[in-house]
């Protein structure tokens, strides 16, 4: 059970998926209450931010192996 768990939330697309979510979710909050002037929980949007380009060298990884396996039955 434990070993699943830690393959999905180690999944590089569902790390992606949790940043889009918490930059996005964030960021509407953000320039909702822009006229209130920043608070602590606004460090979120930048969180999200860092998830998601964290993962981006994954995928890209990711997608060149399967570009070069592409390749290789040509």
């Amino acid at each position: 059970m434990l070993k699943k768990l830690h393959h999905w939330v180690d999944n590089p697309m569902a790390r992606l998926v949790v940043g889009l979510i918490l930059f996005t979710t964030s960021l509407v909050d953000l320039l909702k209450d822009l006229d209130e002037g920043f608070r602590a929980e606004h460090g979120v949007v930048v969180y999200g931010f860092f998830m998601i380009l964290r993962t981006l060298p994954e995928l890209q990884h990711g997608l060149e192996n399967i570009s070069s396996f592409k390749e290789k039955d040509n």
